[in-house]
């Protein structure tokens, strides 16, 4: 069995908002119902794997959930405790992703190879190296052997975000720590200057494999409803504003007709 792992919480927006693309989201993007859209998508085919939604203390929902004291963080670093509360308390193989993606076929396809963390990569380098990595779909293969490693690598992971200055701290933030952490090892730029051949790395004893974004099994949707697709398809993205994620609904309820 696979742990299926979105991040949801509600935000009070009567405290503001400290990052103006939050606030061009929060209030105009229903992200319960594209996390409902998610799980309606997860059961179609992973009715043999595990929802289980990282939160908070105190937002109700009708999932199980992995609930942290979030109280007082800001989304990004929200995030990134969420994720390392998660890998301390669940061990085993596991696909910690955000709210708003549809799955299409069986999560146990993500791990067709043998590696510890799965992480992807944009397809173009990105010159100033900030935005290569992204937190959207993050994989996780622990086992009693490798477990205090992973953490590890998640309290590294938020000991970087903790330096960031505040631009980065309310936005970018979860991308950039994981960035910044691997690049210890240069591991991102190694993974590019190989023309993305390199995909496993050692970090610190672990075995990190690293995916292309819209290559195989992970696509982002485009402001179009546009992805590149292909039976070996299991999640899509709708990063961005409302202009992409109001393809959701319409991408969804084409999959439930087939």
């Amino acid at each position: 069995m696979i742990n299926f792992a979105p991040f949801y919480k509600d935000i009070d927006v009567s405290k503001g908002f400290e990052n103006k693309k939050l606030k061009r989201r929060i209030g105009i993007i229903d992200y319960r119902e594209t996390l409902s859209l998610l799980y309606e998508s997860f059961i179609m085919f992973n009715q043999h794997n595990k929802f289980i939604v990282q939160t908070d203390e105190t937002t109700i929902l009708p999932y199980t959930c992995n609930r942290s004291n979030l109280n007082n963080l800001n989304l990004m670093e929200s995030i990134i405790v969420a994720n390392l509360d998660f890998v301390k308390n669940n061990v085993g193989k596991s696909v910690m992703v955000g709210a708003d993606n549809i799955v299409l076929n069986k999560i146990d396809n993500f791990f067709d190879e043998e590696f510890d963390l799965g992480i992807f990569c944009l397809e173009e380098r990105d010159p100033n190296e900030k935005y290569n990595v992204t937190n959207g779909v993050i994989l996780v293969n622990s086992n009693l052997e490798n477990q205090n490693k992973i953490v590890d690598f998640f309290i590294q992971r938020h000991e970087i975000y903790k330096t960031f200055d505040h631009k980065y701290k309310t936005w970018w933030g979860d991308m950039l720590s994981l960035n910044v952490l691997l690049s210890q090892k240069e591991i991102v730029s190694k993974f590019y200057e190989s023309k993305k051949t390199k995909k496993i790395h050692d970090f610190n004893g672990l075995k990190i494999k690293l995916f292309e974004v819209n290559k195989k099994y992970y696509k982002f949707v485009n402001s179009d409803g546009y992805y590149n697709k292909n039976k070996n398809d299991i999640l899509l993205d709708f990063p961005g504003d409302a202009l992409i994620k109001r393809h959701a609904k319409t991408i969804f309820e084409n999959i439930r007709k087939k």
